[in-house]
């Protein structure tokens, strides 16, 4: 069981118990943060796995080896960065407009995918064979990806992105993206760093049966990480 595996296991053990909605709000937050990255290595894993090289068989005398069909090359997409946008913000979203003239006649050829704190855009096959990119990452603030989403009109694209709702309201942009890095650090993000701080301030503050809870699901992960350098 990997480190943050373990720290799932911890959370499921203490949703069990908790009753603080805030609380609760907290430890679910964490939760899908973990289930993220533990999907991304999941999937460096496999994507290593399929990387392994064939071996190749030797082919008996006299037998004529099958003609073996040559992959397709498929080409590196170009895109070409789109630089001119607007965007403004109410209580709930920032709003993006990309103005596309005609954009809505290849609306099929349009897509973003968003993560928490950044969005890209791509229009391919634009006005000829033009492959268009927004890509914007380090957003002043985190953004809430199953409820950001993008709507293609006529000649413009409007990108909503949902503003993370903290325990005061929600936060006020004061740019697009962040003008510092807020991963610029000299140590790698740690995916797990903050449960165990998280899971104390719960303790110092729950009753008799969440401290037990908590104590207990603490301890066992110690154990397991002990054991796991045996």
């Amino acid at each position: 069981m990997t480190d943050i595996e373990a720290d799932l296991q911890e959370i499921q053990e203490v949703l069990n118990v908790l009753k603080s909605p805030r609380l609760i709000s907290l430890m679910k937050n964490h939760e899908a943060t973990l289930k993220k990255q533990l999907a991304k290595e999941q999937a460096v894993k496999e994507t290593a796995k399929g990387a392994v090289k064939e071996t190749v068989e030797e082919v008996p005398a006299g037998i004529v080896p099958a003609v073996t069909e040559v992959p397709t090359v498929v080409p590196i997409k170009r895109w070409t960065p789109i630089t001119k946008f607007a965007w403004d913000q109410d209580s709930k979203c920032v709003s993006v407009y990309v103005s596309l003239e005609g954009v809505g006649d290849i609306k099929d050829n349009v897509s973003c995918d968003f993560s928490s704190n950044a969005f890209d855009l791509q229009v391919t096959n634009y006005n000829g064979g033009t492959n268009l990119r927004l890509l914007k990452d380090n957003l002043d603030k985190d953004i809430s990806v199953d409820q950001c989403k993008y709507t293609v009109k006529r000649d413009r694209i409007v990108l909503s992105l949902r503003k993370v709702k903290g325990e005061y309201g929600v936060d006020q942009w004061v740019n697009l993206t962040a003008k510092k890095s807020k991963t610029a650090s000299s140590k790698k993000e740690d995916p797990t760093a903050g449960i165990m701080d998280m899971m104390k301030d719960m303790y110092d503050s729950g009753d008799d049966t969440m401290k037990k809870a908590i104590g207990e699901a603490m301890l066992k992960s110690r154990e397991e990480k002990n054991n796991s350098f045996k």
